[in-house]
């Protein structure tokens, strides 16, 4: 939530897009393909912690909880062209 409430921020706030990026939103933009890397990481770690018999069942619903989260700003970030974008 924080990534989407400083993108509103960024992009109603005083700047100009007309003449390229302005450093806030390139900076902004870095942030998807560094949370890409850590969606695969959990994904990984979700997965492979799923079968250990020490994970209690709240555990394991806490992590399927985040994982849905972030995917869903995985796909958010993905279907707004967020994640490689070019600042041309």
């Amino acid at each position: 939530m924080v990534f989407v409430t400083l993108l509103a921020l960024t992009l109603t706030g005083d700047t100009s897009i007309l003449y390229g990026a302005p450093t806030s939103l390139r900076a902004l933009l870095l942030l998807p393909p560094l949370f890409l890397a850590l969606t695969a990481a959990a994904t990984a770690v979700t997965v492979t912690s799923w079968n250990r018999p020490h994970i209690g069942l709240a555990a394991r619903g806490h992590q399927v909880t985040l994982l849905v989260g972030m995917l869903g700003l995985t796909w958010f970030c993905q279907h707004w062209n967020l994640i490689g974008w070019q600042f041309g």
